[in-house]
């Protein structure tokens, strides 16, 4: 299955990423203690108190978003692919899936395991 949401919303990454994912709520720091190193960020919008999580992700997938949301910006500093805009993200994107964040296209893929 692929996403693709090509708007303004697509911001900018150096490369595609491919690592195991984890639900990050950004009402919740409990939740976003736990975000390991190598995983995607995957919530409803990163919020300014998540700001030290970014560091140890390696993408972020945005549910709400724009080029000019705090996630995307931080992202990009940290050179970072990010994809904003993604209303059914938390829907779709589950704990210990598989995906490829293209930030440059702004698509992610969910790999489903067949060839």
């Amino acid at each position: 299955m692929m996403l693709t949401y090509e708007s303004y919303l697509n911001v900018r990454g150096p490369k595609d990423v491919l690592e195991h994912i984890k639900l990050v709520w950004a009402s919740t720091w409990s939740d976003a203690a736990i975000l390991y190193r190598n995983e995607i960020l995957v919530c409803d919008a990163v919020d300014p108190n998540m700001t030290f999580v970014v560091p140890v992700a390696s993408a972020i997938v945005e549910r709400r978003g724009g080029m000019l949301i705090h996630g995307a910006i931080i992202a990009r500093e940290y050179g970072l692919p990010c994809v904003t805009g993604i209303p059914d993200a938390d829907k779709i994107i589950h704990t210990g899936c598989q995906i490829t964040v293209d930030g440059y296209l702004g698509i992610v893929t969910i790999n489903t395991g067949s060839a």
